[in-house]
């Protein structure tokens, strides 16, 4: 798994090296490999800072995974395993949504938010006032249509026990789409309520229904369907 021992870009801040290269250090377990080979793809995805309140714990387990901690325990791999489904569904919802709506957006496993704040802000402070008055309207913009998505709960919310914590990025990523286009307000408060309709009547293969892996048990993994809570 050469892969593996390259450099991976914190997308909160410092470089760091996963160092583990050999099939030794893989420990032998199928399981704990494909789960590693997962923990590395999301977190090059630009999942958030690690210090990020709903990302700590989850962040810091998959950071001892990568760098080679071998034993985790089968709730703790499979807490691990359930909440990487958890993500990876949602911003397959999350893209789903933007090509629905017709914006023009990254894939969101390639979109950084934090940079895109960091640009918006930088371009407040140019000495063009053009520029900068367009900076101010985006974030304006994106956090109405941010507070639109929670309100109408597009992304859902996850299950107590075996999807927290939350994750803020498909979210954030489809604000940012929305507060990017040439829409205005009301084309996009619109839209959102057609997506929530969508979301409410469309047949599962849309994307929101999620299926969770749970524990093992007698060599069988059993599966959890969580849909909706919202009426």
């Amino acid at each position: 798994m050469p892969e593996l021992a390259r450099k991976l870009r914190n997308a909160s801040g410092p470089e760091v090296y996963l160092g583990i290269g050999d099939e030794e250090k893989l420990g032998g377990s199928s399981k704990l490999s494909i789960l590693r080979e997962r923990a590395v793809s999301y977190m090059k995805s630009y999942p958030g800072a690690d210090n990020a309140g709903p990302n700590i714990s989850l962040h810091s387990e998959l950071r001892s995974l990568i760098n080679g901690k071998e034993n985790f325990t089968d709730n703790i791999l499979d807490y691990l395993d359930a909440a990487l489904d958890y993500r990876t569904s949602l911003l397959s919802l999350a893209s789903d949504y933007a090509q629905f709506a017709d914006l023009n957006s990254k894939d969101p496993r390639r979109f950084d938010v934090e940079s895109w704040f960091q640009q918006k802000f930088e371009e407040t402070q140019a000495g063009d006032l053009r520029i900068s008055a367009a900076a101010r309207a985006q974030i304006q913009k994106y956090h109405k249509v941010h507070q639109l998505i929670a309100e109408k709960k597009l992304v859902g919310v996850p299950l107590p026990t075996t999807q927290r914590p939350d994750y803020e990025k498909p979210q954030e990523y489809l604000a940012i789409a929305f507060a990017s286009s040439n829409l205005s307000l009301n084309e996009v408060q619109d839209l959102i309520n057609r997506l929530h309709d969508r979301r409410c009547t469309q047949n599962p293969s849309f994307g929101f229904i999620l299926v969770t892996k749970m524990l093992t048990v007698n060599n069988a993994t059993q599966y959890l369907i969580a849909t909706s809570t919202v009426q």
